[in-house]
């Protein structure tokens, strides 16, 4: 009787155990879930903020120029003195383009694109909008280019051309994606522990 009874409490006590190393596993779990996915839409919202506070500086530094060429239009020289170097910290695939009000790409960092017209759907649409009469609003948006996620932050200059911050999403989002890596891992390691034990 006694040894049914320490048998008893015995897989009462592993079924406890199993129990809070399962409720241990849920809460973390949850607990990364939540926060990976919070920590995502903050810093997205970032770099777009980001985005659009250097597409209005770069819009504000190409007027700036044209005004000082009594507004006449930039050379690719002039363009590149001003936006060569203009990227966001920390993400290398960020850089700046202008494209004329006529969809022609006036200024990008692969000077082969210039005098082409541009590639990208979205700004197409802008300057269909553009030659419609409408003056879009400065905006953050995200697209897909070749099968790669890019935003872009854009700006509508009063000669109507068209001044755009791009940046690939992975590349932008890559902080958080190390994070969820290693919060995976430590989950992981958890786990583990929780089984030994």
């Amino acid at each position: 009787m006694k040894k049914q009874a320490q048998k008893k409490k015995g897989t009462i006590a592993v079924k406890i155990c199993i129990l809070v190393i399962a409720a241990l596993i849920l809460s973390n779990l949850t607990s990364m879930i939540l926060i990976v996915n919070n920590s995502r839409i903050l810093i997205r919202t970032s770099v777009q903020n980001n985005m659009m506070s250097m597409a209005k500086t770069s819009a504000e530094l190409v007027s700036n120029e044209m005004r000082i060429n009594n507004n006449k239009s930039l050379s690719y020289d002039e363009y590149a003195r001003i936006l060569k170097d203009t990227k966001l910290t920390g993400v290398d695939s960020s850089y700046v383009y202008v494209v004329s009000s006529d969809g022609t790409m006036l200024y990008h960092n692969t000077k082969d694109k210039v005098g082409k017209p541009v590639e990208n759907s979205l700004i197409n649409n802008l300057v269909t909008q553009i030659k419609s009469g409408k003056q879009p609003e400065p905006a953050i948006v995200d697209y897909d280019y070749n099968g790669v996620v890019k935003y872009a932050g854009y700006v509508i200059l009063n000669n109507h051309d068209i001044v755009v911050v791009s940046a690939d999403e992975n590349d932008a989002l890559s902080g958080i994606t190390r994070i969820t890596r290693i919060s995976g891992y430590i989950l992981i390691g958890i786990i583990i522990v929780a089984l030994i034990v």
